[in-house]
């Protein structure tokens, strides 16, 4: 191990080491940028850098990157909003869109449904409240009203119509009243076709739960932006008109096995309770599915990749999904199941919802086993976590999508809302980073498309942006599309491409990510450094070892142990940019 200036504790490698985070208010929103790579890995490969060129990739735009590597960036109109120092937008964000040039003349009109020669029809997917998750939400200070949201979508909406390139165009956004549960799937698909009147082109959002809805937008050849989670298969067949900023459950479950065979195979189970911690590792998974069993195939696939590595994993696996009118009783006989098998360590895919149910029922049944966390979204943010049983989820680790957090007045989602409206926060402060993700994705198509814009020309521009070169220390997300540097070619619809490794500790104090003060805090191991495929080291990792972690960063005099100074490459300065008339 080498201790490097700040106290950070890092791992020691063959390259340099990696630094990431993502965290935005409670919701995970990854930056398109990424870090250098020196390790060769089984995996993955360096990343890409703008290729040299004078006019642009095929029917793209160029960009000023692009335009600088070939030395002919004096023979474009980059604009205002351009900054030739950085070759991005004038936005105060860590990772602005790349400048492309002042577009001028014909656009070509109606290119594509809800397309017309100056608007671009988007609609907005605003679900029925389910009574059960806003209670829970509310109960721990994690939710937004509804004219919070549609206040942070204006402000960013003007923004990007401001700002980005859209050839002429402006977004219209419209709203699609959903009408069905998160589940259910006859609704999500009368929904859908609601789209196809409404002639948008693209959707933001969607029922969480069943994939019913973006298949059918699908079908129409309607854009969908931040819709149902499903299969990496479902995102392939359906390309190119469904979009995901986080991994598919193949490339969660990849990670996690990794994790496994690296850290945990062949080893006694140390950090679980008395019962077990001195007993060689066995293990069970505990997967989520929905109402039309979509994960089975990919949760199946994960449990025989396990077999065929060795681990020694039950056959069966326990099966649950998200109902909380019925939570207490299927917890009752999820937990019972468990406890038939007695693994020693579960690993955990799902809602971060239940786990709260779960770990009181394992601990009122005296069942301690290892957690093991496979990238469940939210699972791993510390105010929901702080809800679980804390005497069962103090023998949680595993891998985490979302990063180290800085302080939320920092993130990006704040501060480019309250820049661009003078505001004095951003409304939604818990949601506003996935506002702001979904739209700056979207956005990014649209940016990097050219004037003919398509669904296809939208996956072009996306697949384009190049992986930029990885700086030491640098917590900014590994995010890239359709390229084969980490996943196989033409299989990548879901943005982020790295993990962190965290672990809970129950007497950590501090904020939560609402800026609630309290007890117990994830520990990110490395000081929240984040691994590409393959990079995780076979040696031992500090897991349940304070030294060299963080719990969060921040810059207040009186901040608890855990935390460390936030970095200065990802503070951004709401005063290097004049917010431009409009």
């Amino acid at each position: 191990m080498t201790t490097y200036s700040n106290g950070t504790s890092k791992r020691l490698t063959n390259g340099r080491s990696r630094l990431f985070a993502a965290t935005l208010a409670l919701g995970l929103v990854a930056t398109a940028c990424g870090t250098n790579k020196e390790k060769e890995t089984e995996n993955s490969t360096a990343p890409t850098v703008p290729e040299a060129s004078c006019e642009g990739t095929g029917d793209l735009p160029i960009t000023y990157l692009q335009a600088q590597a070939g030395e002919c960036e004096a023979d474009y109109d980059w604009g205002d909003r351009c900054d030739p120092e950085t070759g991005r937008l004038k936005l105060p964000s860590a990772s602005p869109l790349e400048c492309v040039p002042v577009f001028t003349g014909e656009n070509g009109g109606a290119t594509s449904p809800g397309v017309t020669a100056d608007t671009i029809k988007i609609a907005r997917y605003v679900g029925p409240v389910d009574p059960a998750t806003d209670a829970y939400l509310r109960g721990i200070g994690a939710a937004d009203e509804p004219e919070q949201v549609e206040e942070t979508y204006n402000g960013f909406l003007d923004m990007y119509n401001t700002m980005a390139e859209s050839y002429g165009r402006k977004l219209e956004v419209v709203r699609l009243e959903g009408t069905g549960t998160a589940t259910d799937a006859v609704a999500a698909r009368a929904d859908a076709l609601k789209a196809k009147e409404l002639g948008v082109f693209a959707v933001i959002g969607g029922p969480a739960q069943t994939r019913a809805f973006s298949e059918e937008l699908a079908r129409n050849k309607i854009v969908n932006v931040g819709g149902a989670v499903g299969s990496g298969d479902f995102y392939k067949n359906s390309a190119p008109y469904i979009w995901a900023g986080g991994p598919s459950p193949e490339q969660t479950a990849s990670r996690t096995t990794e994790f496994i065979v690296k850290q945990l195979v062949g080893k006694k189970a140390e950090f679980a309770g008395d019962e077990f911690k001195d007993k060689e590792r066995t293990f069970v998974l505990l997967t989520y599915d929905d109402a039309e069993n979509n994960f089975k195939e990919p949760w199946e696939a994960w449990l025989a990749d396990l077999q065929d590595k060795g681990v020694p994993v039950a056959d069966e696996r326990i099966v649950f999904t998200l109902d909380l009118a019925r939570a207490q009783e299927d917890t009752q006989i999820v937990v019972r199941k468990l406890r038939e098998i007695n693994a020693t360590t579960v690993v955990f895919t799902g809602d971060p919802l239940m786990p709260g149910y779960f770990s009181t029922e394992m601990t009122n049944q005296g069942y301690f086993p290892e957690w093991v966390l496979s990238g469940t979204v939210f699972a791993d943010t510390t105010v929901l976590a702080r809800g679980y049983d804390q005497e069962q989820w103090k023998h949680t680790m595993g891998i985490s999508l979302i990063s180290a957090r800085i302080p939320r007045e920092q993130g990006d989602s704040t501060v480019l809302y309250k820049w661009w409206t003078g505001s004095d926060d951003i409304p939604a402060s818990n949601t506003g980073g996935i506002i702001a993700g979904n739209l700056a994705l979207l956005y990014a198509g649209i940016h990097f498309a050219g004037p003919n814009l398509t669904a296809e020309s939208f996956r072009d521009g996306i697949y384009a942006r190049p992986i930029p070169e990885r700086t030491d220390g640098d917590i900014r997300g590994v995010v890239s599309y359709g390229k084969d540097n980490f996943w196989p070619a033409g299989t990548d619809f879901h943005g982020l491409d790295d993990v962190a490794i965290i672990w809970w500790d129950p007497t950590a104090e501090g904020e939560d990510e609402t800026g609630d003060e309290g007890v117990g805090q994830y520990r990110y191991i490395f000081g929240g450094d984040r691994f590409l495929p393959g990079e995780i080291p076979d040696e031992p990792l500090p897991l349940f070892d304070p030294e060299g972690s963080v719990t969060y960063y921040s810059d207040e005099p009186d901040a608890p142990d855990g935390t460390l100074p936030v970095p200065d490459y990802v503070k951004t300065n709401p005063d290097k940019y004049e917010r431009p008339s409009t």
